[in-house]
């Protein structure tokens, strides 16, 4: 289990168990896919990338540790996907698609570390 499970409480004042993250995941999948299959145009932000592709190149090679910077959703992006898919939590930029859904990331990181930061991004609907 990494470090931050010994700081992370739940709002019981509980310390959060990866079980906990499971079971949240699973929720907030589900209300992505209900307002997915509710509208004929979407945009998702999320923290967590929806796809490997979204690994940056000096971390391909983190192994298991990669999952707790990304969700593969890849096949849900095939089944559900919207037009859209923003997400943050990776410290490199992304921009490509999977089936009919661009994702995008475009993080500022910690100081000088991304300089393909794009300052001037504009995504238009």
């Amino acid at each position: 289990i990494i470090a931050d499970y010994q700081y992370i409480f739940t709002e019981e004042n509980v310390r959060l168990t990866p079980n906990d993250v499971f079971k949240i995941n699973k929720k907030h999948v589900k209300f992505i896919k209900d307002s997915l299959d509710n509208t004929a145009h979407s945009v998702v932000v999320t923290h967590h990338a929806p796809s490997t592709a979204s690994i940056g190149t000096r971390f391909k090679t983190a192994g298991d540790v990669n999952y707790l910077f990304v969700s593969d959703m890849y096949d849900f992006l095939f089944d559900h996907g919207p037009d859209i898919w923003i997400h943050g939590h990776v410290h490199s930029c992304h921009d490509y698609m999977v089936n009919k859904t661009r994702v995008i990331c475009n993080p500022y990181g910690y100081g000088s570390e991304n300089m393909h930061f794009n300052n001037n991004l504009v995504i238009e609907l």
